[in-house]
């Protein structure tokens, strides 16, 4: 796991310019970028291509399973049609995924080392990662129901809660978002202008896959057709571990207060950039 530097858990308020942290998350990983991918597909592979593949050859909603479509007339037509093992692959195994994304990333930050196995750390912590993901989803879900702004809030609000499980996982579930509604206070805006700043990474990146289903050149109701929509995702992924490293490097910020203050073994890429801008 990532050696635990974070100290203890003082409120800190970042003023820093959001778009120079994401270039520093960008040279962060320059001189390792494919390497660092690579973790970063596989967590892809197993989080999205893997069940969606096979949701391929399950029943396409809900529904489905249990009762007759066409008795509930075109309610059913207004739903998505989203296979049932692609939610419960979601509720079973994104939290441990998303933690062993955590644990990659914070281990790639903190030691300079891409450590692949870290993908796969999250199930060692299974129970908490499990039940932090469906707890933080229902209450992101809950607030984009009632109204939109107070979702994005409470999605924010609880944004470091992996994070922060990763950097000590003795910590409970409550004890983790509450921790990090409290660091996020004061701190949401900065992460959501550094967000902002990735959009055009993300939407370029994804623009292959956008065109290649658009004009119907990628069939995802086939297996053939699936796998070549996610090779046409490379670049959207691409643009989402820079997006995921500036996400990394604001959590350290969250600990340390700026970059000259990182101790640990990547702390000299950081000081020798100076002072924070």
């Amino acid at each position: 796991m990532p050696e635990n530097n974070s100290g203890d858990d003082k409120k800190i308020i970042l003023l820093m310019n959001p778009h120079y942290v994401r270039d520093m998350s960008v040279k962060n990983i320059r001189g390792s970028f494919f390497p660092y991918l690579a973790g970063i597909l596989i967590f892809y592979i197993f989080a999205e291509m893997i069940p969606n593949v096979v949701g391929i050859y399950m029943p396409r909603s809900y529904f489905a399973l249990s009762v007759n479509a066409s008795d509930l007339g075109t309610l059913t037509d207004a739903l998505p049609k989203m296979p049932f093992v692609t939610v419960l692959y979601s509720l079973l195994m994104l939290g441990a995924l998303t933690l062993g994304r955590t644990f990659y990333s914070l281990t790639f930050l903190r030691n300079r080392t891409v450590n692949y196995g870290m993908i796969f750390e999250g199930f060692s912590f299974y129970g908490k990662a499990c039940l932090l993901y469906i707890i933080q989803t229902f209450l992101e879900g809950i607030g984009l129901i009632c109204f939109v702004i107070p979702g994005i809030m409470i999605s924010y609000n609880y944004s470091q809660s992996l994070y922060i499980l990763a950097d000590d996982t003795s910590k409970g579930v409550i004890q983790c978002l509450q921790e990090s509604r409290f660091r996020m206070q004061g701190n949401r805006w900065t992460l959501f202008t550094l967000d902002l700043s990735y959009i055009w990474y993300l939407l370029i990146g994804y623009l292959p896959a956008a065109l290649l289903t658009s004009y119907g050149a990628a069939d995802t109701s086939t297996v053939s057709g699936m796998l070549l929509y996610y090779l046409a995702r490379v670049p959207f992924y691409m643009a989402m571990a820079e997006f995921i490293m500036g996400r990394t490097i604001f959590y350290e910020l969250l600990c340390f207060g700026s970059f000259e203050h990182f101790q640990y073994a990547g702390e000299g890429f950081f000081r020798a950039r100076g002072k924070n801008k």
